[in-house]
């Protein structure tokens, strides 16, 4: 399990805070394994007058405080920007 709309907020984030064009695109992977799915995408010029206050991310990691799971790992490298959203095990009922 995921928190509901996790990739798409993270594909939304890679929009709006990157400009994209012919000559520099955004580039978004998405990757899965047995533990996460990993969301990364290139980053390019910031746009001009963009709105944020930074709730996307913020709102992802209380949603995983709420499961009471581990935070995603957030991070940049090699001009990437990359979150990692492991998988909520779900809770065995006690019998």
């Amino acid at each position: 399990m995921l928190p509901t709309l996790g990739i798409q907020l993270l594909v939304e984030n890679a929009l709006k805070h990157n400009v994209a064009s012919l000559e520099n695109p955004v580039k978004i992977i998405i990757t899965a394994d047995h533990e996460k799915i990993a969301v990364a995408n290139t980053i390019t010029e910031k746009p001009l007058n963009v709105k944020s206050n930074g709730v996307g991310l913020q709102n992802l990691k209380e949603r995983y405080d709420y499961h009471g799971h581990t935070s995603p790992t957030i991070y940049q490298s090699e001009g990437f920007f990359f979150v990692c959203l492991p998988y909520i095990k779900q809770k065995t009922k006690k019998a």
